[in-house]
């Protein structure tokens, strides 16, 4: 499929580079970092309309190296925030809980709603157990095009069982996956994201006080929960609460969250090292590291009021 149409820029860049064509440009600027491409919006206006193209900004998002300078945000906010490529929009995913106590039958009602960007109005999402809570501080992962959360839900039988929230964000419909095996050993419980798969971060404290990495290699089925790496608690001492995991190239990286600062340990190497983050007022415990990563794509270009439409036919590379 060919691009159609020529932009100002590409007659000016083929006298400047030597005849280069467009397809070529964005195919080579599309694998720059965004540190590296947002000084070229400053050059002029025809930089500014090609790093801005529609066409690029898809293009660019599309290539993303998610094992590439990764950056860590902290943030107390236990509602999900996410991109949904199907429907080029942002969203905005809220637990609401209206109860007379904490936990068990005190609660009266609950559900979940998504808002999207410049729509102005929360709707709510179907297939939503009418009780559950979340963890005060839980981890939100964003997995086959669902937004994932550790939950506690009241079964048919009035009894109260844990699982995984599934809330997909294109669908709007909410489903419970059902977590690896537990038993009394089991001190906590956190979500990730490992080999493009949902994975679960398991506490234990029993004979052996070990942290577990497991595996939903079949999403959405129980059986599939593989067991596939074991961290001893020793080496990362005194911090003791897992919350993500980081992967490069050749590298995976379980990230450790304290009362002030994080650490990280090295699967592979078995080695750990501190993380110390500046500004955190020693009473401010209750925050959640996240992994941040640039894209193009503004919210004020597809908030649903400024959206400028491309009517470019993509190319494929």
């Amino acid at each position: 499929m060919k691009r159609q149409g020529t932009s100002l820029l590409a007659v000016k860049t083929k006298r400047r580079w030597i005849g280069l064509p467009e397809e070529i440009l964005f195919d080579i600027f599309s694998r720059l970092p965004i540190k590296d491409l947002s000084p070229f919006r400053s050059l002029s206006k025809d930089w500014n309309k090609f790093i801005t193209d529609p066409f690029f900004v898809d293009l660019h998002h599309s290539r993303l190296d998610t094992y590439r300078k990764k950056k860590l945000l902290c943030s107390a906010a236990p509602s999900g925030f996410t991109f949904d490529k199907i429907t080029n929009t942002y969203k905005v995913v809220c637990t609401w809980q209206f109860a007379n106590g904490i936990y068990g039958d005190s609660f009266l009602k609950t559900g979940v709603e998504i808002y999207i960007l410049g729509s102005g109005r929360w709707r709510s999402v179907e297939d939503v157990p009418s009780y559950f809570f979340c963890p005060p501080i839980t981890s939100q992962v964003f997995v086959n095009r669902a937004l994932h959360g550790l939950i506690r839900y009241c079964r048919s039988d009035s009894e109260f069982d844990n699982g995984i929230g599934a809330k997909d964000i294109t669908s709007e419909n909410f489903r419970i996956l059902e977590e690896p095996p537990r038993d009394n050993s089991t001190r906590s419980r956190t979500l990730a994201v490992l080999k493009e798969s949902l994975c679960l971060i398991d506490y234990t404290v029993g004979q052996l006080e070990e942290i577990c990495l497991w595996i939903m290699k079949d999403y959405g089925i129980k059986k599939s929960w593989t067991k596939e790496y074991i961290v001893e608690t020793e080496l990362v001492r005194p911090l003791r609460l897992p919350c993500k995991i980081l992967r490069t190239v050749k590298q995976i990286y379980v990230l450790f969250q304290g009362d002030e600062n994080l650490g990280y340990y090295d699967v592979e190497n078995e080695e750990f090292k501190h993380v110390r983050i500046a500004g955190i007022p020693w009473y401010f415990k209750d925050f959640e590291a996240v992994v941040h990563l640039g894209s193009l794509i503004s919210p004020r270009t597809i908030d649903g009021r400024s959206a400028e439409k491309s009517t470019k036919t993509p190319k494929r590379f």
